[in-house]
């Protein structure tokens, strides 16, 4: 594609499955930011109310259900689903703006996004403390991995230079003085 263009200019194919990968993962991020919305629940205030018995006037509280644990998971999961998106989106701009993309930067992005969907379903469906800091310690060397990836020069190099200079004589001569 002859918009996927990297630092010096080389059209870059690997640049279009970093954005690729972003796309994927702004989709898992609105499906849990809809399924969240979906899921939580509008629960009524705590109004007092008085009731009188015989000889006693006491305030008695209306009981509110306790929130659903699925509430609270849902809007941890999105949360998740939402920096990691961000992180991810950062990295992708600084990779473009960098050397542009390599295969490695794209091997670590659909990585990274595969460790950030199982670290947001593992806050759904498995809400223990260890098991999503795991899975968060494993993704964050990927975004720094890409992120370090994105101002190293690549083996690609300058085309003016991977060629001898007398290929270029009688084209351009004035250039090349």
């Amino acid at each position: 594609m002859g918009t996927f263009t990297d630092k010096v200019g080389f059209e870059n194919k690997y640049l279009e499955g970093t954005y690729v990968a972003v796309f994927v993962h702004l989709i898992v991020r609105a499906t849990l930011l809809l399924f969240s919305e979906f899921i939580r629940r509008r629960h009524v205030l705590p109004s007092p109310s008085i009731r009188f018995e015989t000889g006693v006037t006491s305030i008695v509280t209306n009981d509110i259900a306790t929130a659903d644990q699925m509430d609270n998971r849902y809007a941890k999961a999105t949360n998740i689903a939402r920096d990691s998106l961000l992180m991810l989106v950062i990295a992708t701009i600084m990779t473009q703006s960098g050397y542009g993309a390599t295969a490695a930067s794209v091997i670590f992005s659909w990585i990274f996004v595969a460790i950030s969907v199982c670290w947001a379903f593992s806050i759904l469906f498995y809400d223990h403390m260890w098991f999503p800091l795991i899975l968060e310690a494993i993704a964050f060397p990927f975004i720094l991995a890409i992120l370090a990836l994105a101002f190293r020069p690549s083996e690609k190099g300058n085309p003016f230079l991977q060629y001898p200079r007398e290929k270029f004589i009688g084209f351009g001569q004035h250039w090349l003085q």
